[in-house]
């Protein structure tokens, strides 16, 4: 008996449809032909961006994150959930996405606005601002006890003797607002101000990542935030030399992931010593801002999709849920 020419019709599509979807998977990942210049390619944005996003402590289907608008110049704070579909916009005024919010098991949101530190309820309510400051950056949530930490910069001009300092202390809030700590962590008769970081929920060892002489030897300091001494000091081998974008603690205490400007995203094991790549870059994708579930298993993250026109490559920012091992990766919002 043969077979009906609309069966064999939905058979052949079906083999079509397949080979393209595998076609898609082999061809994420393309080198743009960049010829040599001075100044090197130019870096611009799409009109549309999703980036930033952090994952609600109390339930892992929500998420907050930064909406860009290139055309209007509007930024917005948003929640997503990506098992009902619903969005909510919590605020729609140049909220920057240079720092990653950071969401509480108190339901406030911390975000970066204007170079200050803010909050807000997950309900939108109660926004408020935290410090006045030159310029403040890297807020987050220290769940264990609601304790809202954030990175404070200022900078002393200079004087016929000397050029501007620059000056970096940590500043502790309580859930309520209140100042209980601000510090700069001395050693070895030096300032060590604490730089783009994550601490650690259960012990609140602050992790950070140091390249203090841009030579792409790369140390990852465990600092004792109590006693406000190094711990621990480690050189992190074959990273490549580019800038941090974002590092978090994985909930077992063992594992810090971090990510780099068009570069890699990395995991590194404490009790190992070793460091391995959970999702690798090249130029037309990487994966910048992240976040890990409470448990561990998830991971949502901001991935810049490139394109090169012959002299600039365009970002594009859309947000992708993934199991924590990079496996498993789907779009939720582009």
């Amino acid at each position: 008996m043969g077979i009906k020419p609309t069966i064999f019709l939905i058979f052949i599509l079906n083999i079509i449809a397949c080979r393209y979807d595998n076609l898609q998977d082999y061809t994420d990942c393309a080198e743009f032909d960049i010829q040599p210049s001075v100044i090197g390619p130019l870096y611009g944005e799409t009109e549309i961006q999703f980036k930033a996003p952090f994952i609600n402590p109390n339930n892992d289907s929500e998420f907050v994150y930064i909406f860009y608008d290139k055309i209007t110049e509007m930024s917005s704070l948003e929640i997503y959930n990506y098992s009902t579909g619903e969005k909510k916009v919590l605020l729609e005024n140049d909220v920057w996405d240079v720092s990653q919010p950071n969401w509480g098991i108190n339901n406030k949101i911390a975000f970066n606005k204007a170079n200050q530190i803010y909050w807000i309820s997950s309900e939108g309510s109660d926004l408020r601002q935290l410090d006045n400051d030159y310029r403040s950056c890297y807020p987050e949530w220290i769940n264990a006890d609601s304790t809202l930490v954030f990175t404070n910069y200022w900078l002393e001009p200079g004087n016929q003797y000397h050029g501007d300092i620059e000056h970096m202390y940590e500043t502790s809030l309580s859930a309520e607002g209140t100042l209980i700590d601000s510090f700069t962590i001395t050693y070895n008769g030096g300032s060590y101000g604490l730089p783009l970081g994550t601490y650690n929920n259960t012990n609140r060892l602050f992790a950070c990542i140091q390249n203090l002489n841009g030579n792409g030897e790369f140390t990852l300091d465990l600092i004792d935030i109590k006693n406000k001494i190094i711990i621990n000091s480690v050189q992190l081998p074959n990273v490549e030399n580019k800038s941090i974008c974002c590092i978090q603690w994985h909930p077992n205490g063992q594992d810090i992931f971090f990510s780099q400007w068009y570069g890699n995203l990395y995991k590194y094991n404490l009790a190992s010593n070793t460091t391995s790549i959970v999702l690798e870059s090249c130029d037309s994708r990487w994966y910048n801002k992240f976040s890990l579930s409470a448990d561990g298993n998830k991971m949502v993250a901001e991935k810049v999709n490139n394109t090169f026109d012959g002299l600039t490559i365009w970002q594009t920012s859309e947000i992708v849920l993934m199991n924590s091992d990079g496996s498993g990766e789907v779009i939720i919002l582009q």
